[in-house]
């Protein structure tokens, strides 16, 4: 009987195709910049116009930063003030993402209002250009935990918005602000694979969208990948892992308990990501409480 059994079983495995592990590529730190700027720093975004880098702070509700880069430190200088109303009587806006237009025009997600406020270039106008997002991410089950909303933001060239759910369940928001009603489309995508196991839910924290190409960052893997999401059926290639630098020795926080990956952006050499420490110290130094920019080569 148990001959039997055991050759079922060869046949089986034999027949049936084993799942195989998603290629994966470690990406190559060319600097890690500790970054210097207001208190409370919490970078929340990343976005890159004209070959410079600029972000968003969840604890500055009326600034967009220009990331000025150093060989050692990079450091966020005011670029934009502006003054948004603030809907729903918020206490906060919680920005947690940000893209651009070649314009010079900012997009900014706030977490807590689910809704995208647009800058102009110049900062002198500040408007809200969509609606309350949370009733069209509801009725897919998104937005189910507090904390883990809107979270990443990006721009086709026609003015349609992407906007990331961040976790429980991951999933993505189409927006396209210039009809009447603004039309939406919400995908849940937490009902398949991770392409990297985690030991904490997996979530995303930062879009950036390169011609037809979406990519995600996913803060609690540790990975950058192409996204694709269809039908609600995410399609992960071209898996990007950056786990093993922010782990290094000199580089790691005494908690790494959200994985701290919070922006994400790509030039023609270079993947950009934005660490947010949440106040954190690093281990190999307890005064040093700053941010993070990890600047990495680009895989061919």
């Amino acid at each position: 009987m148990k001959k039997t059994v055991a050759l079922i079983l060869a046949l089986v495995l034999k027949t049936v195709p084993l799942l195989a592990e998603p290629d994966m590529t470690a990406l190559q730190l060319i600097k890690a910049l500790p970054i210097n700027g207001p208190e409370n720093n919490q970078p929340s975004g990343l976005t890159i116009h004209n070959g410079e880098l600029f972000s968003v702070s969840d604890k500055h509700d009326d600034t967009i930063y220009r990331i000025s880069l150093g060989d050692s430190v990079a450091t966020f200088v005011p670029h934009l003030k502006f003054k948004a109303s603030i809907p729903d009587a918020l206490n906060r806006l919680d920005f947690e993402g940000i893209t651009c237009d070649k314009q010079g025009n900012f997009y900014v997600a706030s977490e807590t209002g689910f809704r995208v406020l647009r800058v102009s270039a110049g900062g002198k106008k500040a408007e809200w250009i969509t609606e309350n997002l949370k009733s069209h991410g509801d009725r897919v089950g998104l937005f189910t935990k507090g904390g883990g909303y809107i979270e990443g933001i990006a721009r086709e060239a026609g003015g349609r918005l992407i906007l990331a759910a961040e976790r429980q369940a991951r999933g993505i928001l189409e927006v396209d602000p210039d009809t009447t009603p603004v039309e939406v489309h919400a995908f849940n995508l937490d009902k398949t694979h991770v392409p990297l196991k985690a030991p904490r839910e997996p979530s995303f924290t930062g879009l950036y969208l390169e011609h037809e190409n979406l990519f995600a960052l996913d803060r609690s893997t540790g990975a950058v990948y192409k996204l694709g999401y269809r039908g609600g059926k995410p399609d992960e290639t071209d898996i990007w892992t950056y786990g093993d630098i922010l782990n290094r020795e000199d580089l790691k926080y005494e908690s790494m308990r959200w994985g701290l990956g919070e922006g994400l952006c790509l030039d023609k050499n270079n993947v950009y990501v934005i660490i947010d420490n949440n106040g954190a110290a690093r281990a190999s130094n307890p005064e040093d409480k700053r941010p993070m920019l990890l600047i990495m080569k680009r895989p061919k």
